[in-house]
């Protein structure tokens, strides 16, 4: 489970939901990232090298990371700042997020990140252990912005508690709930799956139950 996942899990994105994720973990869902995604990572270099000479710093990629004690707890640092700007005493190591949004989320993160944003960094600090977490986001391709992220016990539990049935479903095979929501995340992600379905079809009501059920 990584820090993209906690947002799907916890239902805090229309991009998926705990079934996606465990048909992900299973192999069994095609990835479909989209074009936001695809530009999101072509960006993701350039925002977080001048997020780096904003704050005179170096960062570097470290690829995916796994917890020490638990290895199914994962994370895919975007950058690792070599020595921290806020410590100017110490300059220890931290993470850096990189975030690419339209100017039309240019309000969700005035004051603060988002719930979503802010369940990814903080999986990614108990993954790796590092004290805190920067988050650099790009609005409309022309305006920086950087936001901190530190550690939260009572976060972390929340997410541990959210992520470990849904792992635990994935390796006893059984998929977790999925609800119909107001974003429509379960449809969305039923017709990805059976994209060549038949359509409707009537039953007996007898044998409809089941199905209902």
């Amino acid at each position: 489970i990584t820090g993209t996942d906690l947002p799907k899990i916890l239902g805090l994105t229309k991009y998926g939901n705990a079934l996606s994720v465990w048909l992900d973990k299973r192999g069994e869902l095609d990835d479909d990232a989209g074009e936001a995604a695809l530009w999101g990572q072509i960006l993701e270099d350039p925002v977080a090298q001048e997020w780096a000479r904003r704050h005179n710093t170096e960062v570097k990629d470290v690829g995916v990371m796994a917890h020490v004690e638990a290895p199914w707890m994962r994370a895919s640092l975007d950058r690792l700042v070599i020595d921290c700007p806020d410590d100017e005493d110490t300059r220890l190591m931290c993470g850096l997020e990189v975030k690419t949004r339209s100017a039309f989320k240019s309000k969700v993160f005035r004051s603060e990140i988002p719930d979503d944003v802010l369940a990814q960094t903080t999986w990614g600090l108990m993954v790796t252990g590092l004290h805190h977490m920067h988050v650099a986001v790009l609005i409309g391709g022309q305006e920086l912005r950087s936001f901190r992220v530190d550690r939260d016990p009572k976060v972390e539990d929340y997410l541990l508690e959210a992520a470990a049935p849904v792992w635990a479903a994935v390796q006893d095979g059984v998929p977790p709930e999925a609800h119909p929501d107001s974003e429509g995340v379960l449809l969305a992600l039923l017709n990805q799956m059976y994209e060549h379905r038949a359509g409707d079809r009537e039953l007996d009501p007898g044998k409809a139950q089941p199905w209902i059920t």
